[in-house]
Order: structure tokens, then sequence, then C-alpha cells
């Protein structure tokens, strides 16, 4: 039986997207707090299983070092999204870096830019959303999969992020497809 740091008996998932590895992160302890950040702020999505998470808890089992378990709130089945394709999930290249800078936990939107000489560009993390939404005739609409927790030059911890594209949500009524947008907006607003 797996146990959070606490002692408390876990529930298996039986859902390898749930299951995130981050051992060969070099700053384990940065990684977690960097991750704990995004708790129920931030959609997970399991392609295994067409479910999108938007209640849930990570836990950090003690006999799974440097593994994190995210666990759906049984009691919240209407926070979990069913019949979500994998074609409706697509990369960004988007990332939410913390400002290595600041001591207020700010978070910063990692942005790509086509130019050599800067690949990227650092903006608050909501200033960033809203310029990117301000620019697509689609709502950016972020969520996390398996493999998005990073870690950038052995030191500063990353997570990709993902955008649900609502044109190909084929299973959902529009009804459906409005509240997982407001959803997602919702909990992205309390980061």
């Amino acid at each position: 039986m797996l146990e959070s740091n606490d002692g408390t008996p876990l529930p298996k998932t039986g859902n390898a997207d749930l299951t995130w590895d981050f051992r060969g992160f070099e700053k384990r302890n940065v990684a977690r707090e960097f991750i704990m950040h995004f708790e129920n702020n931030l959609c997970i999505y399991s392609g295994t299983v067409s479910q999108l998470y938007s209640n849930y808890t990570i836990f950090f089992p003690r006999d799974e070092n440097g593994r994190l378990v995210i666990l759906p709130d049984p009691y919240s089945y209407h926070d979990t999204f069913q019949s979500i394709s994998e074609l409706a999930v697509k990369p960004t290249g988007l990332y939410i870096v913390p400002n290595m800078e600041s001591s207020e936990n700010q978070m910063l939107l990692r942005i790509p830019i086509k130019t050599k000489s800067t690949p990227f560009r650092d903006v608050p993390l909501h200033v960033g959303l809203q310029v990117i939404n301000q620019r697509r005739s689609s709502p950016l609409l972020p969520v996390v999969v398996k493999g998005d927790l990073r870690e950038f030059d052995h030191k500063m911890p990353a997570l990709h992020l993902h955008n649900i594209s609502l044109q190909q949500l084929h299973f959902l009524s529009k009804l459906e497809i409005d509240n997982l947008a407001q959803v997602i907006t919702q909990r992205l607003s309390n980061i």
C-alpha cells in the first residue's frame, strides 16, 4: 500500500498518467514546492482514460522516492470531465516558470519567440495569458499532462502547458464545453 509523507494510506489510481516521475530533478524540493503551487489550479489531463481532472490532491508517497501521485477527489465526480479526446489536447510550447528574482512566489509565462538572440521572453503569468488570448480566435485553455513537469538547467522547475481545443470536443454538448472552459479559466485565475 502506498503511503503519503505523513503515513496516510493512498488508494491506487490504476491510471499511469497520474503517477509522475521527477527522480531526474536535481532540486527535487524546489520542484515539489513548485508543483504544489498548482494543485487544483491547473487541470490535469489523462489520455489513458480520456478524462480531465479539476479537483485533485497531489501526494508524494514515501515508498515511491522521486514520484508524485495525483489523486482525483472521488466525491467530486462533477469536477471530472469525461470523453476528452487526446486529439483535443495540444502542446503549446508555453511554460510556467517561477520568478527566481522575486521572493513573492510570482509565476512567469515563458513565451517562445522566433529570434536567434532571444529564444523566449518571460512575462508575468496573467499578463502573458491575457496577451495571448487577445491574439487568438478561441481561448487558450491550459492544462497539464504527465511529462509536463520539467527542470531547466538543473535548477529551475518548469511546467509545460497543453491547450484544450474546444473544436475537437466532439462528444460533449455545448453546455459541457462551456462548463469545461469556465472551470479551466476559473482555476487558472487562482494562481
